[in-house]
């Protein structure tokens, strides 16, 4: 165990600074650093041998258990995650709708791009009208609904085919300014995110009322380990939220 935490927390730390020295702001990259370093903190303590008492014995035997649990509750959300990500739903709807990511100044990121190009080859296929959605965040010169709008329109979009949200700053938001933007109780959408976003943004449609027909695009290959790290604890959170709304709403009744 002792050599794994070492290897682990290692293996954690590279991670982090390859992906700042490389991309310099990343979302999530701290968590690397931070679980890295606590990982070798718990190699370091780690008593392998020599003179142990029942009381250390125990900790080290439950520490193991909920590590081993962690591996396997991890692998478990991965694999849902996954499943969402590689599978396509039917072309049918009544719009293509793309969520909105960051942006590189006034231009789209890589993890934008990459929506955006799976957007407009679906748009070549059915020709529906296209939502793009997002807000301005506090590093950007104009909303991400902005940028991903000209990007379409630079790639033959037609303008008159774009419909533009762009307040929202979450994926939630994203949803909730669409369907009021639609003003349609149950809209039918063939969404389009990247592949480590899909599964919590389809959960989340579905919460909002949407039918979602799931058109995942690639990942960037260096920074996937990252996003997909990340989706687990998102994932997870959105989860639990609409549960806790959904039992709340239920005791009012």
């Amino acid at each position: 165990m002792q050599w794994f935490l070492f290897l682990s927390g290692g293996s954690a730390i590279a991670y982090y600074l390859f992906m700042k020295i490389c991309y310099r702001r990343i979302a999530f990259a701290s968590f690397f650093l931070g679980s890295g370093i606590a990982m070798l903190f718990f190699a370091i303590l780690w008593d392998n041998g020599g003179d142990q008492n029942k009381v250390s014995d125990l900790w080290q035997d439950v520490i193991g258990i909920v590590f081993l649990m962690g591996i396997l509750f991890f692998v478990f959300t991965q694999a849902m995650i996954l499943f969402y990500g590689f599978h396509d739903g039917k072309k049918k709807g009544d719009y293509i709708m793309v969520l909105g990511a960051g942006l590189n100044g006034r231009e789209v990121s890589t993890t934008l791009r990459l929506r955006l190009d799976r957007a407009i080859a679906l748009y070549r296929q059915c020709p529906l009208p296209m939502i793009v959605s997002g807000g301005q965040g506090k590093d950007e010169e104009r909303s991400e609904a902005a940028a991903m709008r000209d990007y379409c329109i630079a790639q033959g979009v037609p303008e008159k085919m774009i419909l533009m949200e762009d307040v929202s700053c979450s994926t939630d938001e994203n949803f909730a300014f669409v369907k009021r933007l639609l003003n349609q109780q149950t809209p039918h959408v063939l969404l389009v995110t990247n592949r480590f976003h899909m599964c919590r943004a389809a959960r989340i449609g579905a919460f909002h009322g949407f039918r979602c027909e799931c058109f995942a695009s690639p990942v960037h290959t260096a920074t996937a380990f990252n996003f997909y790290v990340r989706e687990f604890f998102a994932l997870w959170k959105t989860l639990l939220c609409h549960l806790f709304f959904l039992i709340c709403k239920k005791r009012k009744q």
